[in-house]
């Protein structure tokens, strides 16, 4: 079944971004594994797991309707502190769930009318993305309490080990 240029161009885009989200819980899982947070590297393993398994969902579904370009993906920040890691995340998941949008109102279009891919995107919006924006934000908001206390990084090791 042909796909729409304008939906191919938009599935790519989202899939470079699955691909960067991997490279930055990447990063946020060695980040903690540094810095010996084991709660958020091994959330952080998981969820850059689950990014490279939507970004291959995606391209698998791209690949049925159309030839896959080379995708430009950009690199993630250093992470050099726990609520940047937990930012960068959620700045992240908004990304994709703001691509999940643009792709459900190109598929909307006339002259489009691409269904599945509609579909496909407007229920991840709802099983995936509602859920990890969430967490992330459930988690930064524990996260600034903390930082108002004194304590400081013992405060953290034990929010860390509740956190995850």
């Amino acid at each position: 079944m042909a796909i729409d240029t304008r939906v191919s161009e938009a599935l790519r885009t989202h899939i470079a971004l699955e691909q960067y989200a991997y490279a930055l819980y990447t990063e946020i899982a060695n980040f903690a594994d540094r810095q010996g947070f084991s709660g958020l590297a091994k959330w952080a393993d998981g969820a850059a797991a689950e990014e490279l398994e939507h970004a291959k969902m995606f391209i698998d579904y791209l690949r049925k309707r159309a030839k896959v370009k080379q995708l430009a993906i950009a690199e993630p920040p250093e992470v050099a502190d726990y609520l940047k890691a937990l930012t960068s995340a959620l700045e992240a998941e908004n990304n994709v769930w703001k691509s999940l949008g643009d792709i459900c109102a190109i598929c909307k279009l006339e002259g489009v009318n691409d269904d599945a891919t509609d579909q496909l995107c407007g229920d991840w919006i709802l099983t995936e993305q509602v859920p990890s924006v969430k967490f992330i934000e459930d988690r930064i908001r524990r996260l600034a309490r903390v930082m108002g206390t004194s304590g400081g990084v013992s405060v953290l090791d034990l929010l860390d080990a509740e956190m995850f």
